[in-house]
């Protein structure tokens, strides 16, 4: 992963990153360059900020914090559960909208404590990317962003933002049973003789990886299409890209041997 300086001006993004350090009552930044690194579904540059606290980084035009990492996670013997699922919830939807982090279409997903097996107790908060179009809420696949709070003095320790993008159109113009039918076809070329042993099928955005076909992955456009998984009698699986418009497939991924 190489590194480059940024030509956008850091300065929007060292002051998100003091905001966020006075909020928690930690030390401001020092003044020292900032690199851009690539990170993300689409490979956005984004500015990497390191103290010793924390770790951020930045979207280079907008300035959106897309992750925050806590750098000093040691356990405290003393550390209580002190706040429940709700009171984090609050926490973290609070910090969010305070950055204006939370999209309308994101839909919260888990609330779940959890433990690293070196670290602190924290609630994770999960939201997805969910578009809602005609009365269908439909998923955005590998967009979510998520929080992690401290039980005990509700600071942020993680946070993450994937890229979020927005469909320009619902156009749905082939049949579950056509996604059916072009993912089986395209099984048997693969895996011939397969018998299967169960099939399940739902709509997704998605970012076309072109698994099965020998051209160069899509991940910056943004298609809707039927996610077809099928098992086999022999407990392989394999998944399938269908897209909803033109039924050709676009992606997909399989079980390793």
């Amino acid at each position: 992963m190489g590194e480059v300086f940024a030509e956008p001006n850091p300065q929007g993004a060292i002051g998100r990153a003091n905001e966020f350090l006075i909020h928690y009552e930690l030390p401001r930044l020092p003044k020292y360059p900032t690199r851009v690194t690539y990170s993300g579904i689409l490979r956005q540059p984004v500015f990497s900020i390191t103290t010793p606290q924390v770790y951020f980084e930045f979207e280079t035009i907008s300035n959106r914090l897309v992750e925050v990492l806590d750098l000093n996670p040691s356990a405290v013997e003393s550390q209580g559960i002190e706040i429940q699922p709700q009171p984090a919830l609050s926490e973290t939807t609070e910090f969010l909208s305070h950055f204006q982090l939370l999209p309308d279409d994101a839909y919260l997903a888990l609330i779940e404590l959890r433990k690293p097996r070196i670290g602190r107790w924290f609630w994770l908060v999960k939201w997805d990317h969910i578009v809602s179009r005609y009365n269908m809420m439909v998923p955005v696949r590998d967009e979510t962003l998520h929080v992690d709070i401290d039980t005990e003095n509700r600071r942020v320790l993680n946070f993450y933002g994937s890229v979020w993008s927005r469909p320009d159109s619902f156009e749905l113009s082939i049949s579950p049973e056509k996604a059916l039918k072009v993912s089986t076809s395209i099984l048997q070329q693969n895996v011939p003789q397969s018998k299967l042993s169960s099939v399940r099928i739902g709509l997704e955005f998605i970012h076309p990886n072109m698994y099965w076909e020998a051209v160069p992955a899509r991940p910056e456009e943004l298609s809707l299409a039927w996610i077809v998984r099928i098992e086999t009698m022999d407990e392989k699986s394999a998944e399938f890209w269908i897209d909803a418009r033109t039924g050709d497939c676009v992606g997909g991924d399989r079980t390793r041997p």
